[in-house]
């Protein structure tokens, strides 16, 4: 099955429906986040992390599943059963179930008083955990947004590269009260812990001072991403 589809010259061009039962059931959706995701898949083309080999619609390593996509089966019933999959086993939420799963699993996480970070394995309450702290910080001391979204580009880079791990994380009582090597000032956040660098190096810590650029008395100690690309690469190489 083919759709017409007009092109910006006016030409018409046709599009190829692979699984035109995917098309049908994707009218089942009540969000138009997942109409959108089923009538992509229609046409053959899959959400992050997810493939289709052979009618085979699997998840990639650590969300593994396979699903052999029926064409005679019931739209209604191959719609639930597929959302099922996508939502559970390739964690593929739409925004409003991103909400309500972080609330519940919040909630769940309350009343384990004895729960660490390093406990914690849900990355969507990690990175909610961590935006409240930020946001908490901001508000305490007077962060302007490009402080605090500038904080969360460089805790984030931390967590990728390693340089800042779970046992820096001081977690208590459902939130984040502290991360080690980052201090806190008003309008301003110190960094003394070098998030750019493995600390099994020999290279000397940097003291990154976060602040409004119109605030900044030393220009030169704001340490960018690109100054230390190049150092990053051969780190990559040992």
């Amino acid at each position: 099955m083919t759709k017409n589809k007009n092109s910006m010259e006016g030409k018409t061009v046709h599009v190829l429906i692979v699984y035109p039962v995917l098309l049908a059931a994707a009218q089942y959706a009540t969000d138009v986040f997942w109409r959108y995701i089923f009538e992509d898949l229609a046409y053959g083309r899959c959400p992050y992390q997810v493939y289709i080999h052979k009618n085979y619609l699997c998840g990639m390593k650590g969300r593994e599943f396979c699903y052999k996509i029926e064409i005679e089966k019931d739209p209604c019933v191959l719609y639930h059963e597929i959302f099922s999959l996508l939502s559970q086993k390739a964690g593929i939420l739409s925004d409003k179930e991103k909400i309500l799963e972080k609330e519940r699993v919040h909630k769940t996480v309350l009343h384990q008083e004895e729960l660490t970070y390093s406990m914690i394995k849900k990355r969507i309450l990690r990175e909610m955990l961590m935006e409240q702290f930020i946001i908490y910080k901001s508000i305490q001391y007077e962060f302007s947004y490009r402080i605090s979204e500038m904080l969360l580009s460089l805790i984030t880079i931390g967590l990728c590269f390693k340089t800042i791990s779970v046992s820096d994380i001081f977690y208590e009582k459902g939130r984040i009260e502290s991360i080690c090597g980052i201090f806190f000032q008003p309008k301003k956040v110190i960094v003394t812990k070098n998030v750019y660098r493995s600390s099994e190096t020999d290279l000397t810590k940097t003291t990154t001072a976060l602040q409004d650029r119109n605030a900044m008395k030393r220009p030169n100690t704001k340490l960018y991403m690109s100054d230390e690309w190049r150092q990053f690469i051969v780190l990559l190489h040992h």
